[in-house]
């Protein structure tokens, strides 16, 4: 490797970096984290297309355009690390203003709109995000890869990705829903993911902690990728229906496995479950049209997915959930929840505060 081109992580953390891309994710309950970056500028896509064919990292937004598409990054540098590797970057911590009082105006006239589509039939559930700006206001600049692998150890079993191009900018997300990852014997899993509750409220009583608002929701999404994958696989499989932990909060969880029909390719299958019900809502058309309508922020790679694509040996795409845009200045950080028609507003904002503390206690 020519000695003036620097993509290595060390690059990153001293501000040496010379490519157009790099990405760090560990894999759930994993004891190593992958770095990659590449050189040129990465390939970039408007429609879900990924060929069967590519090796590499796919990072897509929630609503893939012209000015958000999807990024290709083929890997030129690739090293992998204990996650326990102590960085020599600049703490993560510091102290912020945000903007929470302004958003909390913003998100209620949202929801008033959106629940109207609710009680009218237009929709029968819309997941409505939001998004909360933090301001840097210490004299360290915030590091992206000291919040990385302190989200790793604070997260063990989520999916932790950074990623930056110049496309992009750069993102943090510490995920625990699948879309899509390759399965033994050429099959595929994704999940449905969705209803939400506080792990200490759930531990009171497991067996009936879970209201009909949340199973409701949760059932939504099971049905959808039922329907969706049943004309692409020859055989599918569907667990019961399970809560999953994700930090300090749980969900209800239904696994699917896929025996896809000859010929059916990765990119048709991430086609159909795109987004789903736990991140747009149903029916999808009119729930997409709501979310354009009525959030006050583009949620841009927030409700996306991203991962390895034939590479090491893994194909393992994430929804980009619990998850911020990072700068060494400024962090923004994104957050939604299903709303129903019987759903209540101060509910629906307390479940986005729950769920970005995965985020916001990275800097305390």
């Amino acid at each position: 490797m020519n000695e003036f081109i620097h993509l290595s992580e060390k690059d990153v953390e001293e501000g040496r970096f010379t490519g157009e891309g790099y990405v760090f994710y560990r894999f759930p309950d994993a004891d190593c984290y992958t770095f990659v970056s590449q050189q040129g500028r990465p390939e970039e896509l408007v429609a879900l297309d990924v060929s069967d064919s590519f090796s590499g990292i796919v990072i897509a937004p929630f609503s893939p355009a012209a000015d958000c598409p999807i990024v290709l990054l083929r890997p030129d540098y690739s090293q992998t690390q204990p996650v326990n590797r102590l960085t020599s970057a600049v703490p993560a911590a510091g102290e912020y203003t945000d903007d929470q009082e302004e958003r909390r105006k913003a998100y209620a006239q949202s929801f008033q709109s959106c629940h109207q589509w609710l009680l009218e039939g237009t929709a029968q559930k819309i997941v409505l995000s939001r998004r909360l700006q933090l301001d840097n206001q210490a004299e360290a600049d915030w590091c992206p890869t000291a919040l990385f692998h302190e989200a790793c150890r604070r997260y063990p079993h989520n999916y932790i990705t950074l990623w930056w191009t110049r496309r992009t900018g750069c993102w943090l997300v510490a995920t625990p829903e699948t879309i899509l990852r390759n399965a033994a014997e050429g099959k595929w899993q994704t999940m449905a993911l969705a209803g939400t509750m506080k792990w200490e409220e759930y531990q009171q009583n497991p067996e009936e902690a879970w209201t009909e608002k949340n199973k409701e929701e949760q059932a939504y999404v099971s049905d959808y990728i039922r329907q969706r994958l049943l004309p692409f696989t020859q055989n599918l499989e569907i667990s019961d229906t399970y809560t999953k932990q994700s930090a300090e909060i749980v969900h209800l969880c239904t696994d699917f496995v896929l025996d896809p029909l000859p010929g059916v390719t990765l990119g048709q299958l991430l086609q159909q479950l795109h987004p789903t019900p736990a991140v747009g809502g149903v029916p999808q058309e009119k729930a997409l049209q709501a979310i354009e309508h009525f959030e006050d922020s583009p949620r841009k790679y927030y409700g996306g997915f991203s991962g390895p694509v034939n590479w090491n040996g893994e194909s393992q795409l994430y929804v980009s959930l619990r998850c911020m845009q990072i700068s060494p200045r400024q962090a923004l950080l994104y957050a939604g929840g299903g709303l129903l028609k019987h759903s209540r507003e101060e509910e629906e904002w307390k479940e986005t505060q729950r769920k970005m503390n995965t985020m916001l206690h990275l800097f305390n």
